[in-house]
């Protein structure tokens, strides 16, 4: 009886053990979902700092990401929220404009810095930086920040 019981259990090691080797010799493939991949690079980023008084409204620039669209009929990829990056709601917002042609993504970093920041807050100590082809592994982020999918429309 014992050895029908080790036979057996002998066995189905033994062929587990092959299933597992052909598992490691032939690796599956797993289609990618191309909208769900991370990127390493945003094309515009647009940081919102703040000193003692609260950062600017994002309203000039919903208006102007909507503005833009409709008058270069593009369509941005993709915006990412990070935040909170400080005690006064301080964030950023990663843009990616990967449809975009040279002098389309131009223009738009050149009309985004001509937004008139300061009509919906009167603070000097608040401000705005934009810049390009941000690195998304040398953005100083806290802990309690976290990336969520920024909407606009």
């Amino acid at each position: 009886m014992y050895r029908i019981y080790f036979l057996s259990l002998f066995v189905f090691l033994i062929s587990c053990a092959k299933k597992s080797q052909e598992s490691l010799e032939q690796p599956s493939e797993i289609p990618m979902n191309t909208a769900t991949q991370s990127i390493d690079v945003y094309d515009v980023y647009v940081a919102f700092h703040s000193i003692g008084t609260g950062t600017f409204s994002d309203k000039p620039l919903q208006e102007f990401l909507v503005h833009f669209e409709n008058t270069q009929s593009v369509e941005i990829t993709q915006i990412d929220k990070i935040g909170p990056l400080g005690r006064e709601g301080e964030f950023a917002l990663g843009i990616v404009v990967r449809d975009f042609t040279e002098n389309q993504k131009k223009l738009f970093v050149q009309e985004l810095k001509k937004i008139n920041w300061n009509s919906n807050k009167g603070s000097v100590e608040s401000h705005i930086s934009i810049s390009e082809n941000q690195k998304i592994s040398d953005i100083n982020k806290p802990s309690i920040a976290k990336t969520t999918s920024y909407s606009y429309k």
